[in-house]
C-alpha cells in the first residue's frame, strides 16, 4: 500500500505512533496495542517474543520503530483480509 495519507496519518505529531513512543509504557504492552488496534486481537507469543528485542536494540527510535511496526501491519495480508 503507497497511501501517502496513511503514512501522514501515522507519522503525525499527536497521533497514536508519538503517543505510544513518548510513553512510560513497556514494549510488551505497546505492541499489544497495536495488535489489538489494527488486526483486533492480542499479539500471540511468538509475536511479542519476535518483537520485543526490537525495543531494546541500540540506539533504538522508539517512535520510528513504533511506525515502522504500525505500517508493516497496516500492509499485511491479516490487516486487508480476514477470512
Amino acid at each position: 500500500m503507497n497511501a501517502n495519507h496513511i503514512q501522514n496519518r501515522i507519522t503525525s505529531d499527536g497521533g497514536r505512533c508519538q503517543a505510544l513512543a513518548a510513553s512510560d509504557r513497556d514494549a510488551e504492552s505497546i505492541v499489544q496495542e497495536l495488535y489489538l488496534t489494527i488486526f483486533s486481537r492480542p499479539a500471540d507469543a511468538a509475536e511479542v517474543t519476535a518483537l520485543l528485542p526490537e525495543f531494546s536494540a541500540p540506539d533504538v527510535d522508539r517512535r520510528k520503530l513504533i511506525e515502522d511496526l504500525m505500517w508493516s501491519m497496516v500492509n499485511s495480508p491479516e490487516f486487508l483480509y480476514l477470512d
